[in-house]
């Protein structure tokens, strides 16, 4: 009986912690990512630039490059996050809370730098943009 007590006494406590505090994850995958074989291609290959567009397909953008050229960048999106938040009750009618949350975004891909003629001068991959335009 008293087993029977304690294991009862045991499942309240953690209900009632488990109401009180809170721990939380997300994450989310947007667009289609270019598979690492391609990626790892275009970057040992030095392709000119209708080799990578034959190879790759079309990028979702393409942008001037400060007079050094243009880039082509194969985007997809990446965010994640994690939260903590904590309740307490102060009275029948109120209660404290804190809530705390971290979040990044983060666009990933491919970028390749041409120049005007289409020959290849630079290329990276991974988070190449902090925020998509």
């Amino acid at each position: 009986m008293r087993r029977a007590v304690r294991s009862g006494l045991v499942l309240v406590l953690a209900c009632a912690l488990g109401s009180c505090v809170q721990l939380s994850w997300r994450g989310s995958r947007a667009g289609l990512a270019l598979a690492d074989t391609e990626q790892e291609w275009a970057l040992a290959a030095r392709p000119d630039m209708q080799a990578a567009l034959d190879r790759l397909g079309a990028p979702e953008l393409v942008r001037e490059s400060e007079g050094r050229g243009v880039e082509l960048l194969w985007l997809w999106r990446r965010t994640d996050g994690f939260g903590f938040g904590v309740s307490v009750p102060l009275a029948d009618t109120y209660s404290a809370n804190f809530q705390w949350d971290e979040t990044g975004d983060d666009a990933l891909g491919l970028r390749l730098l041409f120049d005007d003629d289409g020959r290849f001068l630079d290329g990276s991959r991974g988070a190449v943009l902090r925020d998509r335009p």
